[in-house]
């Protein structure tokens, strides 16, 4: 069952409450405030007993569920941005101040990012119109990717929740669309496959494994798996995936 390998995954790759609170020493109480104020994004995966699963990427698989899911999942990158919301607060900034100061602290990284990292072109190339990065543009672009980060899309994909690890991600996948011709060349010489292999080992090095029924059709499915297999390259291994439930043959994928 879906319910049962993604319950597998999240305990690998994710966090529930009580650990998240522990880990980021602050109240129960507290972590759902920073929640419901768009300071910390909520649950990544939310799982039911009935089979039913959820994710901010996907939505709702095996039907919707009313009640209380057996079982919720969170970033554990989102526990470093508790930590500095818990700084914040101590040092005498309101709640509803808070996720502005997140924000902006993020703005900042973003910005030195993009001014910084050769890949962060191919990433936001908006950002750079004429080839040259634009104030404004960058910041609308940074304004993004924080508002998909808080709405939990980017808890499903990265290890880590910060500029450098966003535009690689985004910058290293375009690169392997570069390479491949957006998977569609039927070969490549043994230079392209070393710089399709460089683009493909830093894009793997940023993202989570994601769940067995997001893969194949997300970023590593695509721009990972697929042109490994395509080009001859070999597979990722995929510690999930070896997971044998007992009494049966039931894998994770």
């Amino acid at each position: 069952m879906l319910a049962t390998a993604l319950s597998r995954y999240a305990a690998i790759h994710f966090i529930d409450e009580p650990l998240f609170v522990r880990s980021a020493n602050i109240a129960r109480s507290l972590f759902g405030d920073l929640v419901a104020a768009g300071v910390l994004p909520g649950a990544i995966y939310r799982v039911w007993a009935s089979g039913a699963v959820w994710s901010p990427i996907g939505g709702w698989v095996g039907g919707e569920e009313a009640g209380a899911p057996q079982s919720e999942w969170f970033s554990p990158a989102a526990v470093w941005w508790a930590r500095r919301a818990s700084v914040f607060l101590e040092s005498g900034t309101p709640l509803a101040q808070i996720a502005d100061v997140l924000r902006e602290t993020f703005l900042a990284d973003f910005r030195s990012v993009l001014e910084t990292l050769p890949v962060a072109r191919l990433a936001y190339p908006d950002a750079f119109p004429g080839g040259r990065l634009d104030p404004q543009a960058a910041e609308d672009a940074g304004r993004s990717e924080w508002a998909d980060w808080i709405n939990g899309g980017y808890g499903v994909c990265l290890r880590r929740f910060d500029a450098r690890s966003l535009a690689v991600k985004t910058g290293e996948a375009a690169r392997v669309r570069a390479i491949t011709a957006a998977g569609t060349r039927e070969t490549l010489t043994a230079s392209e496959k070393l710089e399709l292999l460089d683009a493909m080992e830093k894009l793997d090095a940023v993202m989570l494994p994601f769940a067995p029924h997001q893969r194949p059709k997300g970023t590593p499915g695509f721009w990972v798996d697929a042109p490994l297999a395509r080009y001859g390259l070999g597979s990722v291994p995929l510690v999930w995936s070896l997971i044998v439930r007992d009494g049966d043959s039931e894998k994770c994928a």
